[in-house]
């Protein structure tokens, strides 16, 4: 069955400028503070459909997502995530950034086929809640602190980067979907 997974928050800033922190599908740990750093494939150019980001933990890379398309005038990009530790099949995302009157919306949504309960409640809180809610959340921060005209194209959160303590809570998600260690963990393709 196609299950959806959405999540959306207001920023108080144009499209424009949200885009341009978000837009890199390269740049994921710039923005997004509680996953593990992660790396393009292969040398690929991050920007073209085909690049792979995987992430690790404890040196291992515990997911890979291959972007699919990218659309710098939409403010969008899709990619899929490969191998899920979860029993779903066809899982993919996209993260767009919207006009809304309050400045932009953020959405980020995934699509995937799940057929029990069960995966759809690991779904949801590893993707939905870990990665998903943390980062918009974030997001909808690092606009608030910052005074419109005080912004500048592609400025860095002071925090950029910063982890807390037992951060990476999305792939230690997925480590323990996967039999609780990193360890069991196998490269796919």
């Amino acid at each position: 069955m196609t299950r959806t997974l959405l999540r959306t928050v207001v920023v108080p800033a144009a499209p424009a400028e949200v885009w341009r922190v978000i837009g890199e599908f390269g740049a994921f740990p710039d923005w997004h503070p509680y996953l593990l750093p992660s790396v393009i494939e292969d040398g690929s150019d991050p920007e073209m459909p085909g690049a792979v980001r995987a992430f690790t933990y404890d040196g291992q890379v515990v997911l890979r997502e291959r972007l699919l398309a990218k659309d710098a005038a939409a403010h969008a990009y899709r990619y899929s995530v490969e191998a899920p530790a979860f029993p779903v099949t066809g899982y993919e995302a996209t993260l767009s950034v919207h006009p809304h009157e309050h400045g932009a919306e953020v959405r980020w949504q995934g699509v995937y086929e799940a057929e029990s309960d069960e995966a759809v409640a690991q779904v949801e809180q590893v993707f939905g809640d870990g990665a998903y809610s943390t980062g918009l959340a974030a997001l909808r921060d690092r606009f608030a602190r910052q005074p419109a005209g005080r912004r500048r194209p592609g400025s860095r959160s002071p925090d950029r980067g910063r982890r807390e303590s037992g951060g990476g809570g999305a792939a230690r998600g997925i480590a323990s979907a996967r039999g609780g260690s990193p360890e069991k963990m196998t490269r796919s393709g």
